[in-house]
């Protein structure tokens, strides 16, 4: 499916921070156009949530932090804990796409994301880019971009640990590190905990009255950063989650069939690696990636384990990304890209027979030209599918700032989303 979007506005140049001494132009995002630039130079509406946001908001989940940005509503299966939808700008769940640190979640065959592998003592910022990217990104990213960046970077020294209480027998524990261990070696290290017996989710009047609908969650993080010379860096970062949630598929009698009370649990394991260089000189900045990404999903009857699962669902994904940036001028940046893509499903034969797997290649050009007051974006993608072919989007954008800090905007773009797994099979 494709779409094209027109768009004009008048905004004034925003962000989410609570230290009044930051200015826009001190605000940088990564996001909008897959390179670093000043939020006040980039011609989409960004909200940016900082760190120190999400400290004063007490926020205990990613989702309760989008809650805070304009035009994103959220819905949850489940209780706290279940697999989250994100809706941005009345769109479909679908229809954004989410990142962390760049790199796309391996939730190919789903609408929902489970953000419960991302503890909030982990995230540095959050960059939400609203309106259509695929000329940037490829398919997924119609509504908007959501980017969640992890904390530690070489020069940092965060010591972290928290404990927590709250109600619904909720408990939470987290440590977080990072610190340089030598002039070269950066290390990053995190453990989370927590867990809660919820409440009723879904309450059916006579059928499931009492029951409550809990979550337990547990996450390792290890990442490593070394210096290979002052202008190349080599990393790598390995992730681990496992939750449990439960949620509730009873039902009243009907003409179609009794009454069902049916209280269930979902079992999901997660794993991830990311891997890569990054060099910077002068006016160029480049980086190679390699990223790989696991989901085991069991679900069964409250009270049971994965073992005796009724329904299982196994997805792999693979990623290769390669990045140029080139400042060509005061006035011209210009970034190109090349993304390499598998998804792997593996479920139980409802849908398919043993290990279906799908590439996508894409290549893509930006170009931001400013001049005086006025700015102009413009991209184009090109996006090389192994179930549905070849697809070309492209994105226009120009900007006039008439007033200082304010600036008209007129937009138009296309962006498509490609079947999932499960819609092909």
């Amino acid at each position: 499916m494709s779409k094209k979007l027109l768009a004009t506005a008048l905004l004034p140049f925003a962000a989410l921070a609570q230290d009044p001494s930051i200015t826009n132009e001190e605000v940088t995002v990564v996001t909008a156009n897959r390179v670093e630039q000043a939020i006040s130079d980039v011609l989409a509406p960004v909200t940016v949530i900082t760190r120190d946001d999400i400290e004063l908001s007490m926020a205990k989940s990613v989702p309760e932090l989008l809650r805070m940005v304009p035009g994103i509503d959220i819905g949850q299966y489940g209780g706290r804990g279940g697999v989250t939808s994100v809706f941005m700008r009345g769109s479909e769940s679908k229809h954004v796409l989410v990142l962390i640190d760049g790199i796309r979640l391996p939730s190919s065959i789903t609408a929902g994301v489970d953000f419960s592998k991302i503890p909030v003592s982990q995230i540095e910022t959050i960059e939400v880019v609203r309106g259509p990217r695929g000329a940037i990104y490829g398919s997924d990213a119609i509504s908007g971009v959501i980017n969640i960046i992890t904390r530690g970077q070489q020069g940092e020294n965060i010591k972290q640990i928290s404990a927590g209480i709250g109600s619904d027998k909720y408990y939470e524990a987290d440590l977080f590190l990072s610190t340089d261990l030598t002039d070269k070696l950066h290390v990053n290290f995190g453990l989370g905990y927590d867990d809660s017996e919820g409440y009723n989710s879904k309450p059916v009047v006579g059928v499931n009255d009492g029951d409550k609908h809990g979550f337990e969650n547990r996450d390792v993080l290890l990442g490593l950063d070394y210096k290979l010379s002052s202008q190349l860096n080599t990393f790598i970062n390995t992730r681990y989650s496992q939750s449990t949630s439960e949620y509730d598929k009873s039902s009243t009698a009907s003409q179609w069939g009794p009454e069902v009370h049916l209280k269930k649990e979902q079992w999901l394991e997660t794993t991830s690696v990311i891997t890569g260089v990054k060099y910077s000189r002068d006016n160029y900045f480049g980086s190679l990636s390699y990223s790989f990404g696991e989901n085991k999903s069991y679900q069964y009857e409250a009270g049971g384990d994965y073992n005796n699962a009724s329904s299982t669902l196994f997805t792999k994904q693979h990623n290769v990304s390669f990045i140029n940036s080139f400042v060509l001028s005061d006035s011209l940046l210009l970034n190109t890209g090349l993304d390499w893509r598998d998804d792997q499903v593996e479920d139980d034969g409802e849908k398919v027979e043993g290990v279906v797997s799908r590439y996508n290649t894409g290549v893509f050009t930006t170009a931001v030209y400013e001049i005086s007051s006025v700015t102009i974006d413009g991209s184009i993608r090109f996006d090389d599918n192994e179930a549905f072919g070849g697809n070309t989007t492209w994105g226009l954008a120009a900007g006039w700032e008439f007033v200082e800090n304010y600036r008209m905007i007129a937009s138009a773009g296309t962006s498509f989303k490609a079947p999932s797994m499960y819609d092909l099979y």
